[in-house]
């Protein structure tokens, strides 16, 4: 993955350093890569955290559970699409302090969405 995945998947301009990973912020949604999963160089990154810092640290250790199915009715289909674009195999957390959901792939690439973007029903059980 590199920094323009990151920004085209987020639609953020600007793509930051923090906690180890690379991050881009944009309207209830955070994409958090680890460095390492990064190609390419960093030397484009702003050293900075793009969102609070109580809330990357929520989406990077909200604890997540199995493979979760996208093709669940849960799901709205726009949340389908864009983690479809992103790769396969998607675990699931939810961080209810943030009212969001937590996606994690094998590799350590998270996205926190707000569960109003994300759930089909809002924030039902949050």
């Amino acid at each position: 993955m590199t920094l323009s995945d990151i920004q085209a998947a987020s639609g953020s301009t600007t793509t930051y350093r923090a906690y180890g990973h690379a991050m881009a912020a944009q309207n209830g949604l955070l994409i958090t890569a680890p460095l390492a999963l990064v190609d390419g160089r960093l030397t484009a990154l702003v050293d900075a955290c793009p969102v609070q810092w109580q809330q990357a640290v929520a989406v990077l250790h909200t604890p997540v559970g199995d493979v979760v199915s996208l093709e669940s009715s849960d799901w709205r289909e726009s949340t389908r699409e864009f983690l479809r674009s992103l790769g396969d195999a998607w675990r699931v957390g939810f961080a209810c302090e943030l009212k969001a959901v937590v996606f994690e792939r094998v590799d350590g690439l998270r996205v926190g969405m707000a569960a109003q973007r994300a759930l089909r029903s809002g924030m039902v059980g949050l």
